[in-house]
């Protein structure tokens, strides 16, 4: 191999070497970059108040052949949280994360993280700071 090509091989491997070492720096910024967007997608505040009721068997009228029959019941639960800037009142509705299991490790005075983001940039909350989230975007701080 002459000494010209070796040297212009040597010189490719370096480019690719920067390039990959910058496209890891380019990698990294991002990652910092998704990190703060994420922390400004939370709050972190202190339930001040939570109410609401869980599914359950509820008599129903119209029975078939006089039978009676029963009609399952929607579980609702609110969160009203006090924040350092401002309160949040939120329904939260149950995706992944048991909506039951939540309220029983959520009392008054509890820490808790939730979302003020929806996935799309949209917001969760109303300019009143009424609004709604998903139960596995609301988490027990210690």
């Amino acid at each position: 191999m002459s000494l010209t090509r070796r040297n212009f091989l040597r010189g490719i491997a370096g480019i690719v070497a920067i390039s990959a070492g910058l496209s890891c720096i380019s990698d990294e910024e991002k990652s910092r970059e998704r990190a703060k967007e994420d922390k400004s997608e939370y709050k972190e505040g202190v339930v001040i108040r939570e109410s609401g009721n869980f599914a359950g068997l509820e008599d129903s009228s119209g029975a078939v052949f006089g039978n009676r029959s029963v009609k399952i019941g929607g579980g609702t639960y609110v969160l009203h949280v006090k924040t350092s800037d401002a309160t949040y009142t939120f329904s939260v509705y149950q995706s992944d994360k048991p909506l039951e299991a939540l309220a029983l490790a959520i009392e008054e005075g509890t820490k808790i993280r939730f979302r003020t983001k929806g996935y799309f940039g949209g917001p969760c909350f109303s300019s009143d700071n009424i609004g709604w989230n998903k139960s596995d975007d609301v988490s027990v701080l210690k």
